[in-house]
Protein backbone atom coordinates (compact mmCIF):
# COMPACT_ATOMS: atom_id res chain seq x y z
CA UNK A 1 0.00 0.00 0.00
CA UNK A 2 2.76 2.33 0.45
CA UNK A 3 3.75 1.88 -2.71
CA UNK A 4 0.85 3.38 -3.89
CA UNK A 5 0.02 6.04 -1.29
CA UNK A 6 1.32 8.13 1.38
CA UNK A 7 1.50 7.27 5.00
CA UNK A 8 -1.08 8.76 6.90
CA UNK A 9 -2.32 9.23 10.56
CA UNK A 10 -5.92 10.17 9.28
CA UNK A 11 -7.99 6.74 9.73
CA UNK A 12 -10.85 7.69 7.00
CA UNK A 13 -8.26 8.18 4.68
CA UNK A 14 -6.04 5.10 5.24
CA UNK A 15 -9.55 3.18 5.24
CA UNK A 16 -10.22 4.44 1.95
CA UNK A 17 -6.84 3.27 0.30
CA UNK A 18 -6.93 0.25 1.90
CA UNK A 19 -10.19 -0.76 0.62
CA UNK A 20 -9.20 0.22 -2.98
CA UNK A 21 -5.79 -2.04 -2.72
CA UNK A 22 -8.07 -4.95 -1.64
CA UNK A 23 -10.27 -4.17 -4.33
CA UNK A 24 -7.31 -4.21 -6.43
CA UNK A 25 -6.17 -7.37 -5.45
CA UNK A 26 -9.54 -9.03 -5.60
CA UNK A 27 -10.20 -8.03 -9.04
CA UNK A 28 -6.42 -9.27 -10.12
CA UNK A 29 -7.08 -12.73 -8.14
CA UNK A 30 -10.50 -13.26 -9.95
CA UNK A 31 -8.95 -12.46 -13.20
CA UNK A 32 -6.34 -15.09 -12.46
CA UNK A 33 -8.67 -17.96 -10.96
CA UNK A 34 -10.70 -17.46 -14.15
CA UNK A 35 -7.81 -17.54 -15.73
CA UNK A 36 -6.82 -21.59 -14.02
CA UNK A 37 -4.23 -20.05 -12.05
CA UNK A 38 -3.80 -20.49 -8.12
CA UNK A 39 -3.74 -17.18 -5.69
CA UNK A 40 -2.87 -16.97 -2.37
CA UNK A 41 -4.32 -14.21 -0.30
CA UNK A 42 -2.33 -12.91 2.88
CA UNK A 43 -3.69 -9.40 4.13
CA UNK A 44 -4.97 -10.78 7.26
CA UNK A 45 -8.77 -12.06 7.36
CA UNK A 46 -8.84 -10.39 10.98
CA UNK A 47 -12.16 -11.41 11.59
CA UNK A 48 -14.29 -14.16 10.58
CA UNK A 49 -16.84 -12.66 8.69
CA UNK A 50 -13.57 -11.03 6.51
CA UNK A 51 -12.82 -14.67 5.55
CA UNK A 52 -16.34 -16.20 5.30
CA UNK A 53 -17.52 -12.73 3.08
CA UNK A 54 -13.54 -13.98 0.86
CA UNK A 55 -15.03 -17.62 0.82
CA UNK A 56 -18.12 -16.98 -0.27
CA UNK A 57 -16.95 -13.82 -3.04
CA UNK A 58 -14.75 -16.40 -4.83
CA UNK A 59 -16.90 -19.90 -4.66
CA UNK A 60 -19.71 -17.48 -5.98
CA UNK A 61 -17.87 -17.73 -9.08
CA UNK A 62 -17.18 -21.36 -8.93
CA UNK A 63 -13.55 -21.40 -6.95
CA UNK A 64 -12.33 -23.92 -4.63
CA UNK A 65 -10.83 -21.51 -1.41
CA UNK A 66 -8.76 -23.28 1.16
CA UNK A 67 -8.18 -21.14 4.34
CA UNK A 68 -4.85 -22.00 5.68
CA UNK A 69 -3.71 -20.99 9.55
CA UNK A 70 -0.57 -19.78 10.16
CA UNK A 71 -0.42 -19.35 13.95
CA UNK A 72 3.09 -17.49 15.37
CA UNK A 73 3.68 -17.15 18.84
CA UNK A 74 4.23 -13.72 20.22
CA UNK A 75 7.68 -14.03 20.81
CA UNK A 76 8.19 -14.80 17.06
CA UNK A 77 6.21 -12.32 16.10
CA UNK A 78 7.75 -9.73 17.96
CA UNK A 79 11.22 -10.82 16.62
CA UNK A 80 9.95 -10.72 12.99
CA UNK A 81 8.59 -7.32 13.80
CA UNK A 82 12.23 -5.83 15.44
CA UNK A 83 14.26 -7.68 12.25
CA UNK A 84 11.75 -5.96 9.75
CA UNK A 85 11.85 -3.02 11.07
CA UNK A 86 15.88 -2.49 11.46
CA UNK A 87 16.25 -2.92 7.66
CA UNK A 88 16.89 0.26 6.26
CA UNK A 89 14.80 2.00 3.64
CA UNK A 90 12.33 -0.88 4.09
CA UNK A 91 9.23 -0.10 2.50
CA UNK A 92 6.23 -1.03 5.37
CA UNK A 93 4.53 0.10 8.75
CA UNK A 94 6.22 0.62 11.43
CA UNK A 95 4.74 -0.83 14.91
CA UNK A 96 6.29 -1.12 18.35
CA UNK A 97 5.11 -4.16 20.59
CA UNK A 98 2.24 -2.53 22.64
CA UNK A 99 0.96 -1.37 19.46
CA UNK A 100 1.08 -5.48 18.20
CA UNK A 101 0.38 -6.58 21.46
CA UNK A 102 -3.22 -4.15 21.39
CA UNK A 103 -3.78 -5.14 17.83
CA UNK A 104 -3.50 -9.31 18.18
CA UNK A 105 -6.56 -8.53 20.71
CA UNK A 106 -8.64 -7.80 17.23
CA UNK A 107 -7.76 -10.77 15.75
CA UNK A 108 -10.29 -13.64 15.57
CA UNK A 109 -8.69 -17.49 15.31
CA UNK A 110 -10.18 -19.53 12.96
CA UNK A 111 -12.88 -21.24 14.41
CA UNK A 112 -13.77 -25.34 14.34
CA UNK A 113 -16.40 -24.91 11.49
CA UNK A 114 -14.11 -23.06 9.34
CA UNK A 115 -11.61 -26.25 8.55
CA UNK A 116 -8.83 -23.92 8.56
CA UNK A 117 -5.72 -26.06 7.72
CA UNK A 118 -2.18 -26.35 9.19
CA UNK A 119 0.97 -25.47 6.32
CA UNK A 120 1.64 -28.33 6.56
CA UNK A 121 -1.88 -30.06 6.01
CA UNK A 122 -2.00 -27.78 3.10
CA UNK A 123 1.34 -28.73 1.46
CA UNK A 124 0.61 -32.44 1.87
CA UNK A 125 -2.77 -31.60 0.09
CA UNK A 126 -1.16 -30.03 -2.46
CA UNK A 127 1.15 -32.70 -2.78
CA UNK A 128 -0.97 -35.45 -3.12
CA UNK A 129 -3.17 -33.59 -5.80
CA UNK A 130 0.41 -32.94 -7.44
CA UNK A 131 0.75 -36.62 -7.83
CA UNK A 132 -2.58 -37.41 -8.78
CA UNK A 133 -2.37 -35.43 -11.75
CA UNK A 134 0.86 -36.88 -12.68
CA UNK A 135 -0.32 -40.35 -12.17
CA UNK A 136 -3.17 -39.34 -14.40
CA UNK A 137 -0.94 -38.46 -17.53
CA UNK A 138 0.24 -42.20 -17.10
CA UNK A 139 3.94 -41.10 -15.84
Amino acid sequence: MLKLYEETADRAVFNDRLSRCVGLIHDLSAKLLDRGNSVALDFGFWSRADRRAVIERYEARGHRVTLVYFPIAINEQLAFMRKRQETEGGLHYRFDEKTVITLNGFFEEPAGDEQAMSPAECLATLERSRQGSIGSRGR
